[in-house]
């Protein structure tokens, strides 16, 4: 994440929610702490979670949290 922002997009939700939904599926941050274009949330750490990060939308967009202050 730390050369540029990347997409989290849920294909075939009902699918993945009769499979059992994400069973801990996490995603690697690197150490970066990223920032939730659409939702505004930050994440930081070596993983997150994809349950917590598409608790809210289907959708996500990370992006460096340095790139998102520095473009407020």
């Amino acid at each position: 994440t730390a050369a540029g922002a990347v997409a989290v997009v849920i294909l075939l939700p009902l699918r993945l929610a009769r499979a059992g939904g994400w069973r801990g599926t996490r995603l690697s941050l690197g150490g970066n702490s990223v920032t939730d274009v659409f939702t505004g949330r930050v994440y930081s750490g070596s993983e997150l979670l994809l349950v917590d990060l598409l608790d809210t939308l289907p959708v996500a967009l990370l992006a460096p949290t340095d790139s998102v202050e520095a473009a407020a």
